[in-house]
């Protein structure tokens, strides 16, 4: 009967390829649970700037993470931290892919730490979850194509300064005024589906320069930056579940679908 999608970037793909209505619901964060933290950071020894990423290990998620992170801990060394979240990874088949955050981890109940890198591959809840976000300065959501964006979305709500992406389903919620976009750059990317299954895809990636960039620009000018990562987490209010359902169920409610008026 139709469609309903998360982001308006999703909306906007599909109403390429279908004649029936595309509608938009977007999804939502916990505002109980992330909420907004004021925070504080000065560059002094023992106190490293911590830089949160949350997803999987893998090219969409982390695009230049090997590049960008290896080259900002040989500059700042122990002042500042890169933390890597993801769940239940098998760590050794991502090693050779990804050596400069795995390689000589020690693992101990999940979580392993390698100078300025921290893997965190436990199962934590959202309070749990909450908890890192606050413990954080600043959060990388370098993708290269999001269908939403749920951890940039619950990032902006605990009022982390966020590098994130220009394209795809965090432009709903990132802008210029609430978060530090990186511009893009266009190329394609294999995508295998089955051993005789594979095809091309269209991406937008972060360009590594002006990631740089803005990095440095969140942390020589962190008191701005959280000035404008407040803005972030204001927006990122609107986008409560509570809003999400009533959405949902107000699209279902004005198909005009036998089985769906039930």
């Amino acid at each position: 009967d139709a469609i309903i999608t998360c982001s308006r970037f999703c909306q906007k793909v599909f109403r390429n390829y279908t004649e029936k209505p595309v509608h938009y619901c977007p999804l939502g964060v916990f505002t109980d649970i992330f909420k907004y933290k004021k925070r504080d950071w000065r560059p002094i020894p023992g106190n490293p700037f911590r830089w949160l990423v949350v997803g999987a290990p893998n090219s969409r998620k982390f695009s230049i993470l090997d590049e960008l992170a290896p080259g900002l801990v040989r500059k700042l060394g122990r002042n500042v931290e890169i933390y890597f979240k993801t769940t239940g990874v098998d760590i050794e088949s991502h090693v050779k892919d990804y050596e400069f955050i795995f390689e000589g981890f020690e693992y101990e109940d999940g979580i392993a730490r390698s100078g300025s890198y921290i893997l965190d591959n436990r199962m934590l809840s959202n309070e749990e979850m909450a908890e890192l976000y606050h413990s954080s300065h600043g959060y990388y959501s370098l993708h290269m194509g999001e269908g939403f964006g749920l951890g940039t979305l619950e990032a902006l709500a605990t009022g982390l300064p966020v590098l994130v992406t220009d394209w795809s389903g965090t432009q709903d919620f990132c802008s210029e005024d609430n978060s530090f976009p990186v511009k893009t750059y266009s190329g394609y990317a294999e995508a295998t589906l089955t051993q005789e299954v594979s095809y091309w895809l269209p991406f937008q990636g972060p360009v590594l320069e002006n990631a740089i960039e803005r990095t440095v620009e969140v942390m020589t000018g962190y008191p701005r930056a959280l000035k404008k990562a407040k803005i972030g987490a204001s927006e990122a209010r609107k986008y409560s579940w509570d809003r999400a359902a009533k959405t949902l169920i107000s699209i279902i409610k004005s198909l005009d679908s036998p089985p769906l008026n039930k």
